[in-house]
């Protein structure tokens, strides 16, 4: 639909006369990456995926690099921890994967998905699996940004300038955009970091007020060219009536809260305190606990908290993957015994939790036995030869009407003629009208 669309918000392909009422900024600049590339929408769509992990892993990087003092690490040490909280971020699992290895003692069977379902009626995803599943999705389409946000607060954080300020709240307006929890979230991470220059001295009520203003400012202007036409579907907040059982929140955690309050130890000692890397762990096990004690009201009543567990846990998972990365390089200084222990314990650790895109990738890719090219519309163009002829006829010939396909439910071969062209169908999708 940004393809094809003449304005801003672009039109509603299964809601004719109506404007996408979505967190859709991601989408549009999908679109706009795709035109320069000069390649069609389905090959558009797995490049942007290569896009985002590629920048994911690279900004990962940076952050955990740049998280450490200036000559803090030789280059192979920071290099490494780079590597391994990157890796970590962007393509490793949750503590499941070794949970069912120790209690079965074999991980002959063990389906992937359930990582991701294993709190019963919640959803705790994580960038792995959305790379796994190919889910070019707001949380997705975030990632990038989420992580240069956190760059600038490192640079915030060794100079405080106006500029850097603006910057980060042009950034949360993004957020607000392309996945809005996240401005949420990373508005909390910002809270978090002031709060702790304030206790340690470093600044004062009056800077803190005026730093907060001029990112609060600054993400409004940016995001109040979408914010004045968009619908929430959102009710407010609700007090949960069903909790995870504690053992549950270790099988998935476990591990990555055991890094992190590590982390936070080491950030904590010494004369030069980390006070991002406090933020960052406090931040993380915040948002973890926040879904056992509240949610946010929405479309869902049979399942009301998965959709805020879903999003609040997926950043949790980013941040304490850094933190993974940043004490593997914090255990690097470490002498003689120590050494052994502390890069013993975390290796094993790593290699643990890597576990996870080994078994996820090679079982839905069939073990990578066929390679079926970069273009996504070539299934349709095997099984569906007519309609293909239709959408590429509707694509070069726009003259501003809708059409008509038959109503179908979602993630089937229905209404995806009005899909591939962005000629607006009356109604499509069921549950995405009762969404939107």
């Amino acid at each position: 639909s940004y393809l094809a669309s003449a304005t801003l918000p672009a039109n509603d392909m299964w809601w004719a006369g109506g404007a996408i009422n979505y967190y859709s900024f991601g989408h549009f600049w999908t679109s706009i990456l795709i035109r320069i590339w000069g390649v069609a929408a389905g090959v558009g769509y797995n490049l942007m995926l290569a896009f985002i992990l590629a920048s994911t892993i690279s900004l990962a990087f940076s952050v955990i690099v740049n998280l450490f003092a200036e000559k803090e690490l030789p280059r192979s040490k920071a290099v490494l921890a780079g590597l391994v909280g990157s890796l970590l971020v962007t393509l490793g699992g949750n503590s499941h994967t070794i949970w069912y290895l120790l209690t079965k003692e074999t991980l002959t069977g063990y389906w992937y998905a359930d990582a991701t379902r294993f709190i019963q009626n919640t959803i705790h995803e994580f960038p792995g699996y959305s790379f796994v599943v190919s889910d070019l999705h707001g949380h997705v389409l975030s990632l990038p940004i989420v992580l240069i946000f956190i760059l600038l607060l490192i640079s915030w954080q060794k100079e405080r300038k106006r500029l850097i300020e603006v910057g980060l709240g042009i950034l949360l307006g993004v957020m607000a955009m392309t996945n809005t929890w996240d401005s949420a979230i990373y508005g909390l991470l910002v809270v978090m970091l002031l709060i702790l220059c304030f206790l340690s001295g470093k600044l004062k009520v009056r800077e803190i007020i005026e730093t907060g203003v001029i990112i609060g400012v600054s993400a409004v202007i940016t995001s109040l060219p979408w914010l004045i036409g968009f619908k929430s579907i959102s009710d407010g907040l609700g007090a949960v009536k069903e909790r995870s059982p504690l053992w549950q929140l270790v099988v998935l955690w476990g591990i990555h809260i055991g890094v992190t309050v590590g982390a936070l130890a080491v950030a904590v000692a010494g004369k030069n305190k980390n006070f991002l890397v406090l933020a960052l762990g406090l931040s993380a096990i915040t948002l973890i606990l926040l879904p056992e004690f509240i949610y946010v009201r929405d479309i869902y009543p049979g399942h009301p908290r998965a959709n805020t567990m879903f999003k609040l846990t997926y950043q949790a998972f980013i941040m304490m993957g850094l933190l993974f990365g940043w004490l593997a390089g914090k255990a690097s200084k470490l002498k003689r015994l120590f050494w052994f222990l502390g890069n013993g314990i975390l290796g094993v650790l790593f290699v643990g939790l890597m576990t996870f895109p080994f078994l996820a990738f090679s079982s839905y890719y069939g073990g990578f036995g066929s390679y079926r090219g970069l273009d996504g519309f070539s299934f349709l163009k095997q099984r569906f030869p007519d309609e293909v002829a239709i959408i590429n006829y509707l694509d070069k010939n726009r003259d501003g009407r809708n059409l008509i396909e038959a109503v179908g439910d979602s993630y089937t071969e229905t209404d995806f003629i009005s899909a591939f062209s962005g000629v607006p169908t009356v109604v499509g999708w069921r549950v995405h009208e009762w969404l939107w």
